[in-house]
């Protein structure tokens, strides 16, 4: 496991309470630019399960900023849920995982 993965799996057991004790399966879904646009669409992408509709968003321009990366995984049950992290180019600082949810979710919300 490299530092980046490492550094997101420690984020997700230890901020989030779902009872996350391992995290595996790790799959990126896109990289975006870090915007509030972007922050505001992807938390409300992954709250209605419209996975495809993030492909509208702004995408990264470089690899050398800021960006929010869109990905799922499992947990050790093999539990399916769906995040996204911000990242910057500075070496003092970890990948933030800012939002997370499960892969089921309440149906009203996909109406939304």
């Amino acid at each position: 496991m490299n530092f980046h993965t490492k550094a997101i799996t420690e984020d997700i057991i230890y901020r989030y309470a779902y009872g996350i004790q391992e995290v595996k399966e790790i799959e990126e879904l896109g990289t975006f630019s870090y915007t509030n646009t972007n922050i505001r669409e992807l938390t409300l992408i992954i709250k209605k399960g419209d996975y495809a509709s993030a492909e509208l968003l702004e995408k990264a321009k470089d690899l050398l900023g800021e960006d929010l990366t869109l990905f799922r995984f499992k947990d050790q049950d093999g539990k399916l849920y769906y995040a996204f992290y911000y990242d910057s180019i500075e070496p003092w600082q970890n990948p933030i995982v800012m939002d997370l949810f499960p892969e089921i979710i309440d149906e009203n919300l996909k109406s939304a």
